[in-house]
This record gives C-alpha cells, structure tokens and sequence, in this order.
C-alpha cells in the first residue's frame, strides 16, 4: 500500500541522514527511532527497519563508555521478538542481522579494550565486560533459536585446554595456542580471551 511505501521510504532517507550525522546522533536518536519500527504490522517495513538500525550500529566509529552497556540493555531485548515472528522475511532478515550485530558489538569491544589499555586511568573495564556480556547474549539467542548447530558454535579453546600436549612445550606457548585459538571462535570467545588477559 501507499502508507507502507512511505514508511520505507522514509526510513531509507532517515538512514542516509544518519550515515551524515554523528556517532552521538545515530545512537540516542535514529537507532530508537528505527527499533520503534519494529512492531510495524509490515513485514517489508519491519524487515528494512532491523537492516537499517543494524547498518547504523555497524557505523559507529567509538562506542562511548557512557552507553558501553547499550547492546546488553537496549538493542537485544529490542530484537527479542523477530525470532519468533511469524514473517520468514523478517526471521530471515533477523538472523542476518545478528551476524553483522555480533561483529559490530565485538569490534567496538576491541576499540574499548584498545581504550582501556591506552588509558587504564578511564574506568573501561566495565564498559568492557559490558559490551563482552551483550556480544554473550547475542550468540546465546542466536543458539536458543538453532541457528547455529553444535558443530559450528564449538570453540576450539576448549579442546586445547582439555588436551595435554604431547611435545612438552611450555605453559606461556600453550597460552600463546589458546589466545590464537580463540580469537578464531566466536566473538563472544574472543571478548571474553580479551577480558581475562
């Protein structure tokens, strides 16, 4: 209909504007405004409401410590429903989005982990486990949902550290294999390898 052309319409110039904006203007004003979007009855609308709240998210260049915890209280429990919506195009459009989700939570992990290293005086150890604790719920909703099967969510951390080695190498090169092993998991893995070093 004319009215859900127009809401896509105008949610794509709302994030063409946003992609103009700042960081600070993209979080607290037009990611709201598009999660409100998701209860709209259009599945097309609701669809391209959740892409572009994600693209936007996946923008910013620096989460601010202030809003370390916007993932964890804010953006998952706003998607909570769309895995059980009875649209395959928004299920599907969910799922995609998680993935991008997943990956622009835990760059900007490494941004604050990189923040806190650079300057230990700021208090980012919090807004670290933060945002570490929101990329966990993403992968934990994306398990409960199956969209992963058991065999591509198992981290290979777990098996080095369950296996003795044969070569006798030492405890710091075991570490060594850990860290490289987990930074090739999922980005909840790697957040939480960060965080315990």
């Amino acid at each position: 209909s004319k009215l859900q052309e127009s809401k896509r319409v105008a949610i794509m110039l709302l994030f063409r504007c946003g992609l103009q904006c700042d960081d600070e203007v993209r979080l607290q004003t037009i990611v709201p405004y598009l999660l409100t979007q998701l209860a709209d009855p259009s599945a097309a609308v609701r669809t391209l409401a959740l892409r572009c709240a994600v693209q936007l998210m996946a923008s910013l260049s620096r989460l601010p410590p202030a809003d370390a915890k916007v993932y964890h209280d804010y953006i998952v429990p706003s998607l909570s429903l769309l895995p059980n919506d009875l649209e395959e195009l928004v299920r599907l459009g969910y799922a995609i989005a998680a993935a991008h989700l997943a990956a622009a939570a835990h760059e900007q992990l490494l941004t604050l982990q990189f923040d806190l290293t650079a300057d230990p005086g700021q208090g980012l150890p919090t807004a670290a486990a933060a945002a570490a604790a929101g990329i966990g719920t993403l992968d934990r909703q994306l398990l409960s949902q199956g969209s992963h099967d058991k065999s591509s969510t198992s981290t290979p951390t777990a098996a080095v550290a369950a296996a003795e080695p044969a070569d006798g190498s030492s405890a710091q090169q075991q570490q060594q294999q850990r860290q490289s092993d987990s930074d090739s998991s999922t980005p909840a893995a790697a957040g939480q390898a960060l965080l315990s070093q």
